[in-house]
């Protein structure tokens, strides 16, 4: 498995145990309960505390995180000492009913300020793939005084039919005469004249900045 789908599965990871908290607290009534939250991915907890603006699928994991937990009770904890990664691992039955799966390490217990200290840092080539990437488009202004295509038009409902006969008008250009549609306007017709229209709209919006998700 590639390293940016495991680092990927690790946040997803995170936020389901945020939502088994968010789930656990309420129904036994523990929200004013400090809670804290370990991950053995640097890749993720960096992704949860950075403020960079991230790609969707990281971005929505993240802000669900954020909106179930506080993201300073979020703590890196070394591979070798992640109890729970146990299973994942692999173990019999035996070995996993006398490990410390269910009750966690010993240091646990401890003041947090005993608590084992990483100094594992992020994949930086992982965590940068996955920024939103912003392109800059050069629009041609030219013309930009001009009147709007769809502001000629009185209403919404003729600019919607005169763009559908236009585009009627440039299918019958391109087939044989005796296959050339006659007689009124379809609503097939009328649907693709307007999604023209809203692609038009929608262009003319955003040329300045277009966002690639």
């Amino acid at each position: 498995m590639k390293s940016l789908s495991i680092s990927r599965l690790e946040l997803l990871a995170c936020s389901i145990g945020a939502r088994l908290s968010r789930s656990v607290s309420s129904d036994m009534k523990l929200e004013n309960l400090p809670k804290i939250f370990w991950s053995d991915s640097a890749d993720a907890l960096y992704w949860i505390k950075g403020m960079e603006n991230w790609a969707p699928f990281v971005y929505n994991r993240v802000k669900e995180i954020r909106s179930l937990t506080n993201t300073e009770d979020w703590y890196h904890v070394p591979e070798p000492l992640n109890a729970a990664d146990l299973p994942a691992r692999g173990c019999n039955v035996e070995t996993l009913a006398m490990s410390r799966w269910w009750e966690g390490m010993d240091w646990l217990k401890r003041p947090p300020g005993e608590w084992p200290k990483s100094n594992v840092t992020p994949d930086f080539d992982i965590i940068n793939s996955e920024k939103r990437k912003t392109v800059i488009s050069a629009a041609n202004h030219e013309g930009a005084s001009e009147e709007k295509y769809y502001n000629r038009f009185s209403s919404y409902d003729r600019l919607l039919r005169v763009t559908a006969w236009m585009y009627r008008f440039f299918t019958n250009c391109k087939i044989e005469k005796s296959n050339r549609i006659i007689g009124v306007l379809t609503l097939e017709e009328m649907n693709r004249a307007e999604i023209a229209v809203l692609k038009i709209v929608q262009k003319e919006s955003f040329q300045e900045l277009m966002i690639n998700v």
